[in-house]
């Protein structure tokens, strides 16, 4: 074998470790994802974890891409962030400072 074979089989191990290293992250992302939805009721304090004070929240459907999903739920996971603390990060940094909910009821 040349060395230019060997230095292609040696990368293309390096890409299959990479990629069962981002399909792990993949089914982590996955499992995180369904937990979301599948915990019994107050579980949601233990969720927030320890010095994190409890918020109000208000639930809300929204419709997104499937490409922004799975954006969503990998940097979710890569940050150790719950989904909706990420959604709601995005949402705020994108409007504007001003609109601060109370007002005319558009």
């Amino acid at each position: 074998m040349t060395d230019e074979a060997h230095a292609e089989a040696e990368e293309m191990r390096d890409l299959r470790r990479r990629l069962h290293a981002l399909e792990d992250r993949a089914q982590a992302a996955c499992a995180i994802f369904a937990s979301e939805f599948d915990e019994p009721e107050g579980q949601e304090e233990e969720k927030r974890g320890p010095g994190r004070p409890p918020r109000d929240r208000k639930q809300q459907t929204v419709h997104l891409d499937p490409d922004t999903v799975k954006r969503l739920k990998v940097y979710a996971v890569m940050h150790d962030k719950q989904i909706s603390e990420v959604a709601e990060a995005a949402i705020s940094s994108f409007l504007p400072p001003d609109l601060d909910g109370g007002g005319s009821g558009a």
